[in-house]
């Protein structure tokens, strides 16, 4: 899918946070790995189904600190001993989010924060299950799925009357939508074909159908496609629907049209979607106007990068760091020995996550080391071309941890 494939253009992204120091921890990783927490005398606050990222973490059993590190991890692996801080379960959804490699450190950090800055690690959100559960996914982008919208007029009726064929096959029958669903041959000696024959259908269904084929005839002869139907065929046809493999981002239909014709047996399939998320619709978009999609531009990151700098008085702390032969990890993690500092990060590849640098920087503001560091830890994508990175920081509000991404302009390969 275009996100499988917008992970390996943009390989990377690190949370860095300068963090207050706290006199009270509510739970905090030991050396043995045990938790202590005072989580569960407190009252969660419901808040609905699909609530921003920002309202779903503003939950009072997410506001006890935290001190946890680990080197190697997964997203889901870091989830499950998340939950253990708190009353509420956390999990996540997606493949892709799932087995994500990541990293991180965190020390006496809000755990609404951590969750903050995990989500932002992948350009994820947060969404509120049910009262007790948190679900991390894809951060709802109208572009990730722009290769699976229809394209021009004929393409938007094929869904849309697909859309309205499963409205309609959901008021027949039982025993109608299950030979319409899950067609089978006939037992011999009778001859026929799977499905329900078009004859038998509601006349609102057929007309529909009709409407469909129309739409799916004229789209295809826009690609120089020729259906061996013809819409007088359709009366004498049996329809039957299929499902597809399970897609993230929608689900996939195809209705199977089949007609015994003098001499020969022809048939025609239409197919259609059904999105998963509401805000995806039918909206056309044109082959020319799909294509990469930038999570987060380097205008954004800028524009939070000068609002840290300008508000943060941490970032003005001064600073030095010597490093021989340290993977990114390394280095932040004994930048945040000298400043507190919290962060999370992950790269795609093992290459990426191993790579390592040795550098001597004097002392100097914290916001120009994080610069320094993310110039450092650049380097050559799969392609030969080189990538950077920008920082700036988390659009959460109510959280302090500062967010690292690969830059997304495009830099060709050294000569």
């Amino acid at each position: 899918m275009t996100t499988q494939i917008l992970r390996l253009l943009c390989p990377l992204s690190i949370l860095v946070g300068g963090l207050c120091a706290g006199n009270i921890v509510s739970a905090q990783e030991t050396s043995n790995g045990s938790a202590s927490s005072g989580a569960s005398s407190l009252t969660a606050r419901k808040t609905g189904k699909g609530t921003a990222a920002k309202d779903v973490l503003d939950n009072p059993r997410l506001l006890f600190r935290v001190s946890i590190e680990r080197k190697a991890t997964t997203v889901e692996q870091a989830l499950a001993k998340l939950s253990e801080y708190t009353p509420l379960h956390l999990t996540v959804q997606g493949a892709e989010v799932r087995s994500t490699p990541l990293f991180f450190h965190y020390v006496n950090t809000p755990l609404r924060d951590i969750l903050a800055g995990i989500a932002e690690t992948g350009y994820w959100e947060w969404a509120q299950k049910n009262e007790n559960t948190l679900v991390l996914k894809e951060r709802y982008n109208p572009h990730t799925l722009a290769l699976y919208h229809p394209h021009n007029e004929a393409e938007k009726e094929v869904h849309q009357r697909g859309a309205e064929f499963l409205d309609q096959l959901g008021k027949l029958p039982p025993d109608m939508q299950s030979a319409l669903s899950n067609p089978t041959l006939p037992p011999p000696p009778v001859k026929g074909l799977p499905g329900v024959p078009f004859d038998r259908l509601p006349s609102a269904m057929q007309d529909n159908l009709r409407a469909m084929f129309a739409a799916e005839l004229k789209s295809g002869e826009a690609k120089g496609l020729h259906s061996p139907l013809t819409s007088a065929d359709l009366a004498h046809s049996t329809v039957s629907l299929s499902t597809g493999t399970p897609q993230e981002g929608f689900d996939s239909y195809h209705i199977t049209l089949s007609a015994d014709l003098p001499g020969t047996r022809v048939g025609m399939g239409m197919s259609f979607l059904m999105f998963q998320d509401p805000r995806d619709n039918y909206d056309i978009i044109p082959l020319d106007q799909v294509g990469g999609v930038d999570y987060h531009t380097v205008e954004q990151d800028a524009l939070s990068r000068q609002k840290a700098l300008a508000n943060n008085p941490h970032l003005q702390d001064r600073v030095s760091l010597t490093m021989e032969n340290a993977t990114l990890f390394q280095a932040l993690q004994a930048l945040s020995a000298k400043t507190n500092l919290a962060f999370s990060a992950y790269h795609f590849t093992e290459k990426g996550r191993s790579a390592q640098r040795s550098f001597s920087l004097p002392a100097m503001p914290l916001g120009e080391m994080l610069d320094r560091l993310a110039a450092l830890y650049g380097g050559r994508d799969a392609g030969g071309g080189r990538y950077r990175y920008t920082w700036g920081q988390q659009a959460n509000p109510m959280s302090q941890v500062f967010v690292f991404h690969l830059s997304p302009e495009a830099t060709p390969p050294a000569e």
